[in-house]
């Protein structure tokens, strides 16, 4: 079933998606301040920037809460930050933010494939129910 669900090019896109999702060292940095990376990623691709004011708001947490991480990832180098000025992601920044992007893009597909898989012996199933001779 997984087969006929992914082929030729898919399926090398998402080994090297997994191999490229797999290689990133977490050395230094918590699942929050990955968040942060991939909200602020997510926010620069849809408008162009990223403020405090937007990651508070889809991080649920208070904007003081936002300055600290920023302050915080602009000392462990993953992003640039000034004050009233704007954020803006460095390359190791980039890097690790569409790594994780690439990860939360592959278990979102895994439980796609799943829900459709759980899906298709569900119905099976009824019809044996209904049927028992098939």
């Amino acid at each position: 079933m997984i087969n006929k669900l992914m082929t030729g090019p898919d399926k090398e896109n998402r080994l090297v998606a997994i191999r490229d999702a797999n290689n990133v060292k977490k050395e230094d940095r918590t699942d929050r301040m990955e968040d942060y990376l991939e909200v602020i990623y997510e926010l620069v691709q849809q408008k162009g920037y990223a403020t405090t004011v937007d990651i508070s708001s889809y991080l649920n947490v208070s904007s003081p809460s936002v300055t600290k991480m920023m302050q915080k990832l602009d000392e462990t180098g993953y992003l640039k930050y000034e004050k009233y000025r704007g954020i803006r992601l460095t390359n190791e920044g980039i890097r690790i933010a569409r790594n994780i992007r690439n990860r939360h893009g592959l278990l979102a597909e895994f439980f796609k494939i799943n829900v459709t898989i759980t899906s298709f012996y569900k119905k099976l199933y009824f019809v044996r129910i209904k049927s028992p001779t098939l």
